[in-house]
């Protein structure tokens, strides 16, 4: 799971860097998401549990960072990206030390199913009002799926903590809920996108066609002044 982690929102990163747009992806999400993987990861390194069941979070972490930095580029808020960015980097290394009170960590962690939820419902939600899923990669929220599922497992199995056990299961509902949602809507962004083009077109069309008569009942009626 965790060499399938390295590269699991690879699609997702490459999907919004081609297109340069972020559309379709709740950078509210985004942010819950990424506190909950730096907490979690904190968590898992203090308590030593092990590697297995947190070793991907490293990586899908790091990948959240490329989105969030893309995501605030392409709304042309770079410099706030880059802070951002360098705040969760700063709060990863903060929890990670001794300088911050394991008992924190602990109560973070009871707000798992809490936090998956905060970190997926507005994606969920922002699909269903849209009836699009955007700029979600399918292979990234397949394989997110997976993974949230494997986590369970490896949790249950590994860590005697039925609260983290809990926000894994909730995660892995949400995720489940976003794959059946792209399958659901799928291509349904682009033709939504066509159908809009369209629009505008025979808007645009009518428009012209008015002006046309327009003028040429101006040039008549200077026609008929002149005779």
């Amino acid at each position: 799971m965790v060499v399938f982690a390295t590269v699991i929102k690879i699609p997702q990163v490459l999907k919004v860097a081609r297109s340069k747009s972020a559309e379709g992806l709740s950078l509210a999400a985004m942010l819950v998401e990424q506190f909950g993987y730096v907490y979690n990861l904190a968590t898992h390194y203090r308590e030593s549990y092990p590697i297995t069941t947190y070793g991907d979070f490293i990586a899908i972490m790091l990948q959240n960072m490329a989105l969030l930095v893309l995501a605030f580029k392409f709304s042309k808020r770079t410099a706030q990206g880059v802070l951002v960015v360098s705040a969760f980097f700063a709060m990863l290394f903060f929890m990670c030390s001794e300088l911050c009170p394991i008992e924190w960590l602990r109560f973070l962690t009871t707000l798992n199913a809490l936090v998956s939820l905060g970190s997926r419902v507005p994606q969920i939600y922002a699909n269903f009002a849209a009836r699009s899923t955007g700029a979600l990669s399918v292979v990234t929220t397949a394989g997110m799926a997976i993974g949230s599922c494997a986590r369970v497992f490896t949790t249950y199995m590994d860590i005697p903590s039925r609260r983290i056990l809990l926000g894994y299961v909730t995660s892995a509902s949400c995720h489940l809920t976003l794959l059946t949602q792209i399958l659901m809507y799928g291509g349904s962004s682009s033709s939504t996108a066509s159908s809009g083009k369209k629009q505008e077109l025979k808007k645009k069309s009518a428009k012209e066609e008015e002006a046309d008569e327009g003028a040429a009942v101006v040039k008549s009626a200077e026609e008929k002044k002149k005779d």
